[in-house]
Parts: C-alpha cells; sequence; structure tokens
C-alpha cells in the first residue's frame, strides 16, 4: 500500500502520522474506490456507517447511490471536485473534498493514480477562528460572525437575533461574505469554512 507513494519508508510514515493526527477524516483511495489507508478520524466515519461505509474488497461506498457514482467518477477520471454526502440519520451532510495524487497528464502505461479524500463534518472537528477568516478572505470582524454563524447551521433570523441587527443587514453581510469569498451558496461556503479550520493558527 504505502509503495504507491513513492517516498522513502520513514518519511511516508511520518507523513501518515501527520495525516492521522487531523481532526477531519482523510482516506487515500486508489481508482475503483478501493480503501489505502484511512486516518483515525475516516476510521470513526465509516464505522458509523452514517452515509459512508466499506463495502466488499474495501471499497468505499456512499449511502445514495447517486452520490456514490458521482465520488466514484471524480475518484476515477482523477479530477478536484467536492460533494454533499447525505447522512441517513438526518445529520447535517458531509463535505467530501477529492484531490487526485499525481498528474492528470500520467503517461498511458503508468496505473492511474489514488486519490486523497478529506472528509469533513460539519458537526465536528476544527472551527475557523474569527481572526483566521478576516486574515484568509479581507472579511471584517461582522462579517467573520456572519459567516461562523452561517457554519453553526442558523438561517439568517436566528443571526440577525445573535447579532442584535436586522435581517437585511444580515444578508449584505453574507451577500459580502460570498463576494469575499469567491462562493455563490451556504453549501460551498460552509465547505470553504471547514477546510479554513485546518489552516495553522485557525
Amino acid at each position: 500500500m504505502l509503495a504507491l507513494l513513492d517516498e522513502p519508508a520513514l518519511e511516508r510514515d511520518d507523513a501518515l502520522g501527520a495525516l492521522d493526527r487531523l481532526a477531519h477524516g482523510v482516506a487515500l483511495v486508489a481508482p475503483g474506490g478501493r480503501v489505502l489507508f484511512l486516518n483515525g478520524a475516516a476510521e470513526d466515519i465509516v464505522g458509523a456507517r452514517d452515509g459512508l461505509a466499506i463495502g466488499p474488497g474495501r471499497v468505499l461506498r456512499l449511502a445514495r447511490p447517486a452520490e456514490d457514482t458521482a465520488l466514484q467518477r471524480l475518484i476515477t477520471q482523477a479530477v478536484p471536485g467536492c460533494l454533499a454526502v447525505s447522512r441517513p440519520s438526518g445529520a447535517r451532510c458531509y463535505a467530501v473534498q477529492v484531490a487526485p495524487l499525481g498528474s492528470v497528464l500520467r503517461p498511458a502505461d503508468r496505473p492511474p493514480a489514488p486519490a486523497l479524500l478529506m472528509i469533513l463534518d460539519p458537526d465536528s472537528g476544527p472551527e475557523p477562528r474569527p481572526a483566521t477568516l478576516q486574515r484568509l478572505y479581507g472579511l471584517t470582524a461582522a462579517e467573520a460572525r456572519v459567516a461562523l454563524l452561517t457554519l453553526r447551521g442558523a438561517g439568517l433570523r436566528p443571526i440577525a437575533e445573535e447579532l442584535a441587527v436586522s435581517v437585511s443587514t444580515v444578508r449584505i453581510h453574507l451577500q459580502r461574505v460570498f463576494e469575499k469569498t469567491g462562493t455563490h451558496r451556504q453549501a460551498a461556503l460552509v465547505r470553504l469554512l471547514l477546510g479554513a479550520g485546518l489552516v495553522a493558527g485557525g
């Protein structure tokens, strides 16, 4: 398994050890969905069988067929992407980010490269600090607070009540957050903010 990384054994062990310490789930998956590596957080996620699970042949499977097909396509085609993974428990969706390892222009005689999957759970793991969001995206203090409350699943009215401002003010702040982060929908913003929680000092 580890030979796929083409690194000296000690460096591979150090790298995988670092991945194992991350709060979010990380999986190394071969084309076809066969799992090569799971860090501790990913093992907990698939063990719960709430949207993701390990099937026969150690293939990573999603509970919803359409989502499973979309994930397998990203892995097989070696293209970066992300998708929301529904959870039968009714909990908020996982956000799964797919990053192919190696160039998409690999020679035809070389085997396809595995993909790195980051599994982000909006209900656990590190949440970015307001200062981190201000530094990364140029948000104002008020915009950062609106962004974090959106990450926690709050709607416009609860955010307005929390911040003691009008709903229209919250809407304006949220629109500016979208513009500054390059997102257009709350789902995309949540995925971005979850990733920001992994930033050192976040």
